[in-house]
């Protein structure tokens, strides 16, 4: 029978195939007729060829290491100090893993004020007599606050309504001037149109 290389059609096309083994070229025929045209096995037979290529020696197979006992920190890889990966190939220790995930937390986590019991900066102690719930739920330190407001309402002034009479008032900066209260926003004098007023945000300004 003949052995040769054919190209396929369709949706194979351009694959080489032996027709005769209906396999992908070269097949075992295919490669002894390859090695009986080159190199040294020219002079050899087709049956010495075929007789070769089905006697080849199988490729050596890898020794496996054997495994460890103890982890490179010396823990014990037995029982259930071992997790094993999907693959069945890896073995990690569960001990070296734990150690590792809590220094993790050591540095990246940042003693609370209730495992401390003094606030964030380290200043007052942390009972209930001294935590006080912002709007957005946080608890804070009541002292902390009580300073932090003093010192900006410090650094302010308190600008009274522009409207002659009204004991409103708010507190910014000293250049803040042209404050207008919030209720005389929502009715606002007629003169103030008059006079080419306009009010943008808290303020009036000249139109």
């Amino acid at each position: 029978m003949e052995h040769w290389a054919a190209v396929s059609e369709g949706e194979w096309g351009g694959l080489k195939y032996c027709p005769t083994c209906h396999l992908i070229w070269p097949c075992l025929e295919g490669r002894i007729l390859a090695y009986a045209r080159r190199g040294a096995w020219q002079n050899l037979h087709v049956a010495e060829i075929r007789a070769r290529l089905e006697n080849e020696a199988p490729r050596k197979q890898r020794k496996k290491s054997p495994l460890r006992e103890v982890c490179k920190r010396g823990h014990p890889l037995k029982g259930a100090n071992v997790l094993t990966e999907a693959s069945g190939t890896i073995r990690r220790c569960l001990m070296c893993r734990a150690d590792s995930l809590h220094a993790r937390l050591r540095r990246h986590h940042k003693p609370q004020p209730s495992e401390t019991g003094v606030c964030k900066k380290g200043l007052h102690a942390w009972v209930p007599d001294n935590i006080v719930v912002d709007k957005r739920g946080t608890k804070r330190c009541r002292t902390c606050r009580e300073i932090g407001s003093g010192l900006i309402y410090a650094r302010g002034v308190v600008i009274p309504c522009m409207i002659r009479g009204c004991e409103r008032a708010t507190h910014g900066p000293e250049t803040g001037r042209n404050y207008l209260c919030k209720w005389h926003r929502e009715h606002p004098p007629a003169w103030l149109e008059r006079v080419g007023f306009q009010i943008v945000g808290t303020r009036v300004e000249f139109k």
